[in-house]
């Protein structure tokens, strides 16, 4: 018969998968607008069942470029905005919501025309509230740049269930940059980094949103400079939090600023590190559009508004890995941008959308195979209505903890037994671990620089009667270091002091 205490630890691990499973909705349904009124049918998509259901519905505002469209954990619509008004799920204005985002571009209740220039968040410490992050501003300098950043809480809980707006403050008002605005989980997988660039300065900055609000800012320096903005183009980041990528697309062919800028990103403390920049050549096709991250995160979209390219983001020189996946198929769409931002869909698709006014969505069926086996399809999905550059920008709201980690502080210890670590110290290439017990089996380890950054894992052999041993890589520096017990049933951390002659 089972102990009590494994009974209440395998019960505490189903509520957590059970709370996890439930909360992966988020971005069910996809408003996309367009042309508004009581005669106008608007296009949505719907993915409560898995895959994107055309659907329709009759909206009171239009949209051009910012999108948020958010529902609850169960993927049932809460609201939706276009960056400057944001209506209910009844399609009526949300209360409270009356000039939420002032500023010079959306003035007169105009839609709000900036990509990814709003995203919405759960609440970390409440099922019924959410956060909105929208960028707005002026005057500016260069298109619609700089911008501020401004934070609105929804309840819905309140006007019986359809929510109220309670509150806008300013989450930064350093002067930022246009199109950067994104957000990850915490790598404890509760709370949520929101992050946006730094106009003109190279900086990037990542607020950290906990129960309590916005607990820390975090400024990261990275080489890159947009000294005139971003004029075109999108961020992503990779479902796992772990890469973070931006296209920067110049109308101007003669000073041309057109690059795919690639950073690495620590869920732990927010910070970016720049891994790589590449340029795309001043010509018709140098303007770059969007930017998309496989599943995986093995492989990175961009396209020129008439071209789709992939690159490896797992070889050490991504550039070199370019590869042509289509160029536009010439489908008769006027005054079009036929391939524009992307969207990463709950069915693990990329979803392409275009401007100008289209009933159409590209596909890019298998996003992590290589090369036109990706399978992109141009016009595969087909509205009900017309839509213009409006795809609402979401985060990965699926991301869990990043398990193992230093910050993996809420999930460490379920359905698991500490053990006691007698003495552990550096050896002949070697960590030497005394455990409190007697161990004769292999096991699963993890060895974390102290900044929180993995350096290696595998099993450890552990004999009776003897300590364990962890051979250590030859190209590890000294310095302190924590190690991890990460067993199916067994757990432990500890530091060490690595000191090589």
């Amino acid at each position: 018969m089972k102990s009590l205490k494994s009974i209440l630890n395998i019960g505490l691990l189903f509520l957590a998968m059970h709370s996890l499973c439930l909360g992966q909705k988020h971005d069910n349904r996809w408003m996309l607008g367009y042309i508004s009124g009581p005669n106008f049918s608007q296009p949505a998509l719907d993915f409560y069942f898995g895959y994107p259901d055309t659907i329709g519905f009759y909206g009171y505002f239009l949209f051009y470029n910012a999108n948020v469209s958010m529902s609850n954990a169960q993927g049932a619509l809460q609201f939706y905005t276009n960056g400057t008004e944001v209506a209910n799920k009844l399609h009526s204005p949300l209360a409270g919501s009356l000039n939420y985002n002032a500023g010079v571009i959306n003035a007169n209740n105009q839609p709000l025309q900036m990509d990814q220039s709003v995203i919405g968040i759960p609440d970390p410490g409440s099922s019924s509230n959410y956060y909105l992050f929208h960028v707005s501003g002026g005057p500016y300098i260069s298109s619609y740049q700089p911008v501020q950043l401004k934070m609105s809480k929804i309840d819905m809980s309140l006007q019986g269930g359809l929510g109220q707006m309670v509150s806008t403050v300013n989450a930064l008002s350093t002067p930022l940059l246009y199109r950067t605005l994104h957000a990850v989980k915490h790598g404890n997988g509760r709370d949520w980094w929101i992050v946006i660039g730094g106009y003109n300065s190279g900086q990037f900055f990542s607020l950290l949103l906990t129960p309590n609000g916005i607990d820390t800012t975090v400024i990261s320096n990275t080489p890159v400079v947009f000294p005139f903005g971003l004029i075109r183009g999108q961020c992503s980041f990779s479902a796992d939090g772990s890469t973070f990528a931006l296209t920067s697309g110049d109308l101007n062919q003669v000073s041309a600023t057109n690059q795919v800028v690639v950073y690495n990103f620590d869920r732990c403390n927010g910070n970016f590190s720049h891994r790589e920049t590449f340029y795309f050549p001043s010509t018709i096709d140098s303007t770059l559009y969007g930017c998309q991250i496989s599943p995986s995160g093995r492989y990175l979209y961009v396209n020129t508004g008439v071209n789709l390219y992939q690159y490896d983001l797992s070889a050490p020189v991504i550039s070199t890995t370019k590869a042509h996946i289509a160029i536009y198929n010439n489908f008769q769409i006027p005054n079009s941008i036929p391939f524009y931002l992307m969207q990463l869909g709950p069915d693990n698709k990329i979803y392409m959308g275009s401007v100008g006014g289209s009933k159409y969505i590209s596909v890019i069926n298998y996003p992590d195979s290589a090369g036109v086996s990706c399978n992109f399809v141009q016009q595969q999905l087909q509205l009900v209505a017309n839509y213009t550059g409006t795809f609402p920008h979401f985060p990965n709201y699926r991301l869990g903890p990043a398990t193992g980690s230093l910050c993996d502080t809420l999930t460490v210890g379920i359905a698991t037994n500490t053990i006691g670590v007698q003495k552990s110290y550096y050896s002949n290439g070697n960590i030497v671990i005394e455990l409190i017990g007697n161990f004769n089996q292999n096991l699963s380890y993890r060895l974390y620089s102290s900044s929180g950054q993995l350096v290696q894992k595998g099993m450890m052999q552990c004999e009776r009667g003897s300590p364990c041993l962890i051979p250590v890589d030859a190209s590890t520096n000294s310095g302190i270091y924590i190690f991890q017990i990460d067993d199916t049933k067994l757990y432990s951390r500890s530091k060490v002091a690595i000191i090589k002659n």
